[in-house]
């Protein structure tokens, strides 16, 4: 595994971290459990970084690259290709970033404002304007240290590869 995409994976496994801190801080606020898939949506694109890890893990683990490859459009085009008919992620190890963070409460910086949202099935019972900064992932940095990763490793290379099946047996991209 080269070096950048130890670094990625080092970045994801602070992604769990904080989820799991911002979800024992707030245990009655999250809906999140397994086969919970509405935000799951089909469509979504990753960077080159973060398709090479997805790759590496379906080259490593050849039982979820064949379920994977076996699945036959259990959500009809309305969920993310990479769910299995139950709705749990079949790369759950290897998911990407937006993927790992959705579901905590969300924070980014848009002309001055800084905004925050979080899943609808989750903090409904909290105001999350109100959350401390520690309760509240900061999308721009999350992005940042994405793309500064992503730099490292391919250049100025920006391609986005569609989540989803294609990445199956698809050739990796030198990082």
């Amino acid at each position: 595994m080269t070096e950048n995409l130890e670094k990625y994976r080092a970045l994801a496994s602070r992604v769990e971290e904080k989820f799991a801190e911002i979800q024992a801080a707030h245990p009655t606020s999250f809906a999140c459990r397994a086969s919970c898939h509405s935000c799951c949506q089909p469509g979504l694109t990753v960077n080159l970084l973060e398709a090479e890890n997805i790759r590496v893990f379906l080259r490593e683990n050849p039982a979820a690259s064949a379920q994977l490859a076996a699945l036959q459009n259990p959500h009809r085009g309305k969920r993310c290709e990479m769910l299995d008919a139950s709705g749990k992620c079949v790369i759950y190890p290897a998911r990407p970033l937006v993927c790992r963070s959705h579901g905590a409460p969300l924070q980014r910086l848009e002309e001055e404002i800084y905004y925050r949202d979080v899943c609808p099935l989750n903090f409904t019972d909290k105001n999350i304007a109100d959350l401390p900064a520690q309760d509240v992932m900061n999308l721009d940095t999350l992005n940042t240290l994405l793309a500064l990763l992503c730099k490292m490793a391919y250049g100025k290379r920006r391609e986005r590869i569609p989540l989803g099946k294609s990445l199956i047996d698809s050739p990796a991209s030198p990082c």
